[in-house]
């Protein structure tokens, strides 16, 4: 598999060094029809912002936080998809919980199996809405989960539930990508995780047939993620992929054909016929054949590159804080710790996993668009108790990692940008 340098997979030792565990679990959706009101036995807040209905065992502040992140991202998916219109007067609810714990509790009170799962979409015949967990998780973490499953919740009110699998699992993804800058969202990021599995799959032969994804059951999707392996793992990054394509392709050519797939599919035709519809064609293998040589030349944005490099050197700087060690000065300092420690970290999510090394020199810089590699700035803390903040100067925009406590006083990394 040809990683970026993000990506460096080496022999993991068996012995010495220390591993932090990344999981995303499965972002799934649900949907069941269970007859008996379920018994939760949580005390549950009610809050309501513009969009949503919360209901959450958070306190307020954080809850009403989450909430106007997500009244902004509905503005996003609403604009989006002009022309469509809600197809019921439900609400729409988030449930957020403080643990892993009290989330699977309550969805397992719906006869929903929820443990291994980072965040659901469900309906049920007593309750439907987005669920998930924040505890030991970065706030970019939790917004990821929220965007993802909030467009299946979004999609499912105003698309209803006849969305093709593909084409609902690919736009969560593309939304759960997007970086919210003050009141607007910036979209069509290039995921260096997703393309990797992509441009496997092709030096391989193994991508999937346009055909055969674009008509998978919902009933097959499920097994092959039940059974996990590089095959459910593909179906997530091709379905990325084809939404990034029939987005961004060609310049935009494909837009407004795949805006006409989704309203055909909105009145309840199949997914075959839509497409024909949509593009004046059933022949597939045409858009097969461009989809390959966009994706053979899709790059990683430096952003998300960036984005995913912080992410690793903030679980240092975690380490170190939570520890009681002193705060490393500067990056050099940081960099020696952390390779003195063999410190890597192990992120998996939809079968796919990649460990990121101390050991790597790429991850203490990035690169500015069609700029010259620099290395990230350590800042000072803006509180005594909280670990160094970490800066990518010259990046547009501009990402700095910062931290906080929560509630619980548990050390909450997250990112600002200007």
């Amino acid at each position: 598999m040809n990683f970026s340098p993000l990506f460096l997979h080496r022999p993991v030792p068996s012995t010495g060094g220390i591993v932090v565990t990344l999981s995303l679990g499965l972002l799934t959706h649900s949907i069941t029809t269970a007859a008996a009101t379920p018994a939760v036995g949580l005390a549950l807040r009610r809050y309501t912002s513009n969009h949503y209905a919360v209901r959450t065992t958070l306190g307020r502040s954080e809850a009403v936080q989450l909430a106007a992140h997500m009244d902004l991202v509905y503005a996003e998916y609403a604009r989006r998809f002009q022309g469509f219109s809600p197809r019921g007067g439900e609400d729409m609810t988030l449930y957020l919980f403080r643990t892993p714990d009290e989330y699977a509790q309550f969805m397992a009170a719906m006869d929903i199996p929820a443990k291994n799962t980072a965040g659901i979409f469900f309906v049920h015949r007593h309750a439907r809405g987005v669920a998930t967990w924040v505890s030991g998780r970065s706030h970019d973490e939790i917004l990821t989960v929220l965007q993802h499953e909030g467009f299946h919740q979004f999609a499912y009110q105003y698309l209803g539930a006849g969305l093709p699998i593909w084409v609902n699992e690919g736009l969560a993804q593309y939304f759960e990508h997007g970086i919210l800058l003050q009141d607007e969202m910036k979209l069509g990021m290039a995921n260096a995780r997703s393309i990797a599995v992509v441009k496997e799959a092709l030096e391989a032969g193994r991508d999937v047939a346009f055909d055969e994804l674009m008509n998978m059951t919902p009933e097959r999707w499920k097994r092959s993620v039940t059974t996990g392996g590089r095959r459910s793992t593909l179906f997530y990054a091709q379905s990325w992929s084809m939404v990034h394509f029939l987005v961004h392709g060609d310049n935009g050519r494909y837009r407004s054909g795949f805006d006409r797939y989704l309203a055909q599919i909105g009145n309840g035709r199949p997914s075959q016929e839509a497409f024909a519809q949509a593009f004046r064609t059933r022949d597939a293998h045409k858009f097969q054949d461009r989809w390959r040589q966009y994706m053979r030349n899709l790059a990683p944005d430096p952003l998300s590159t960036a984005l995913a490099r912080m992410a690793f050197l903030g679980e240092g700087l975690r380490y170190f804080a939570e520890k009681g060690e002193p705060a490393p000065e500067n990056l050099d300092e940081l960099r020696r710790r952390l390779q003195q420690i063999q410190f890597r970290t192990i992120f998996t999510k939809h079968g796919f996993q990649a460990t990121t090394y101390a050991a790597d020199q790429a991850v203490y810089a990035y690169t500015p668009s069609g700029g010259i590699e620099r290395p990230f700035q350590l800042l000072a803390s803006v509180l005594a108790d909280l670990p160094p903040q970490l800066t990518a100067a010259g990046l547009q925009p501009e990402p700095t990692l910062t931290w906080r406590r929560d509630e619980a006083g548990a050390l909450v990394q997250a990112i600002a940008y200007r």
